[in-house]
Parts: structure tokens; sequence; C-alpha cells
């Protein structure tokens, strides 16, 4: 991907599956999920998910632009906040 106009940055808050390591006995067992917080540059979008890239090279042409790219499911997401420089 090396689109570039039009990416803007996001927070993104969105629920995520919990899980628990190891054995558990039944009433130790519970059903949660996570409230997660993600922040970057939204590089892709469809119907179904939000592509967010958590990093982003500014050296030049030559090189990837993104990385730490994480799609988010569009059903999972509870909130989504544009941040800008201060300006409004």
């Amino acid at each position: 991907m090396t689109k570039s106009r039009g990416v803007r940055r996001e927070l993104i808050i969105w629920v995520d599956s919990n899980s628990v390591f190891g054995w558990r006995h039944v009433d130790e067992c519970v059903c949660t999920t996570t409230i997660c917080e993600s922040v970057g540059f939204v590089i892709d979008e469809d119907k179904g998910s939000v592509a967010l890239a958590q990093s982003r090279n500014m050296v030049g042409e030559g090189f990837y632009p993104y990385a730490d790219i994480i799609s988010i499911p569009k059903v999972a997401i509870k909130k989504r906040v544009r941040l800008t420089n201060g300006k409004s």
C-alpha cells in the first residue's frame, strides 16, 4: 500500500475477545470482553473493516511507508474520533 492522499489519523475504540491462560474450574470462568483503544493512520477501509497503521515512515520514496497494521472489523468498533493537529 503506497496510498498517502486521504490518510487520516484516528482513535478507534473497539471490542476484542478475551482469554484466560491455563486450566480453570467452571466457577472461575467468566464471559468478558476487552475494550481496546488504537491510534494510527487509516490507510484502507471497506464495508467490513478498517486498516490502521500505527507507524509511518517519513523518509521518502523507496521505503515502505506504513508498519504495524491492524485490521479492525467494523462490527467491533464502538467509536471513531478523527485526530487533528489542534486546528479546527
